[in-house]
């Protein structure tokens, strides 16, 4: 009998939350695992994280008849149960079992080798790696515009980072986009050199970027915002809001929701030279000063008047 080693790694940041993986094993006809044997060997096996890091599939061969020479079997490993909250990994392992029996002898011998699907590199063991995940959502508000303003469109850059030293996540990532009326854009997002480029968010409009690893650093940027003043605020999975007044957030991704609100509110802007506006006032005010000095006057006047 041969044992199949397979681990498991789970990246998840410091949270124990348990969490049960499902692993299967499969037979397949060669080496590729393109194509599984019919009435094959299929076993299934658990790893609950963070007490368990491991899992053993066990083949016996003493029940068969073989004859003499080598005999090799192939069998795909995959992981075929995931966490909601852990980024899936999809990846492949074949296990090539070599059933040798020797001439004069009734006794078999087996080894096994494992390697990743479509690779040649051998391995101890099989290790598949998740990672928890989260969601980030930039969602903008206009707040006291004119009809004009709540149309206008604002651009946002997303930078995201990984690892101690900040290294440029990359790949691509699923998006949704919801617009103004509700409706939802289902799309993604590739990551160049960790900067990602949203072009015309409008008012009421939100856009969520899913399955971001934990730990990931984020920082967001509104690139235009004249005449405005930016105010944002930052949840945490429905913890109280961090606000402030400031045209770059940043922060890091936990596993759940992280919601970015940028609220763009008008500035009051002075009427320009020539027009009425602070020229009604300054006059208004000027009047004023004349009238009560006028009345000053003419206390003062009746006053040495009636003291004759």
């Amino acid at each position: 009998s041969v044992k199949i080693p397979v681990t498991k790694e789970f990246r998840a940041g410091g949270d124990d939350k348990q969490r049960t993986f499902t692993f299967t094993l499969e037979e397949v006809t060669d080496g590729t695992g393109s194509k599984v044997v019919e009435s094959g060997t299929i076993l299934t096996g658990t790893i609950t994280t963070p007490t368990e890091t491991s899992l053993k599939f066990l083949l016996s061969y003493y029940s068969r008849q073989f004859t003499v020479g080598t005999h090799r079997f192939y069998y795909r490993i995959t992981e075929t149960g995931t966490s909601d909250d852990a980024l899936p990994n999809d990846q492949a392992f074949i296990a090539e079992v070599t059933v040798v029996k020797n001439e004069g002898s009734e006794e078999i011998s087996a080894s096994v080798k494992i390697y990743p699907k479509g690779e040649s590199n051998e391995l101890t063991e099989a290790t598949f790696v998740n990672i928890l995940t989260g969601d980030l959502k930039l969602e903008k508000i206009v707040d006291g515009g004119t009809e004009a303003q709540t149309n206008e469109s604002f651009d946002f850059t997303i930078k995201l980072e990984t690892g101690e030293s900040g290294v440029a996540l990359k790949d691509s990532y699923p998006v949704t986009i919801t617009q103004a009326n509700g409706s939802v854009i289902p799309t993604s997002f590739s990551i160049t050199g960790g900067i990602i480029s949203v072009k015309s968010v409008h008012h009421g409009e939100s856009i969520v970027i899913h399955d971001l690893p934990i730990g990931t650093k984020w920082t967001i940027t509104e690139t235009q915002a004249d005449g405005y003043i930016v105010k944002t605020a930052v949840t945490i999975n429905d913890a109280d809001p961090v606000k402030s007044e400031e045209v770059i957030t940043n922060g890091q991704i936990v596993s759940g929701d992280t919601i970015v609100i940028y609220t763009n509110q008008q500035l009051y802007e002075l009427p320009e030279s020539g027009r009425t506006g602070t020229t009604l006032y300054t006059m208004a005010g000027l009047m004023l000063v004349l009238c009560s000095a006028a009345f000053l006057l003419y206390r003062y006047q009746k006053r040495r008047k009636e003291a004759k």
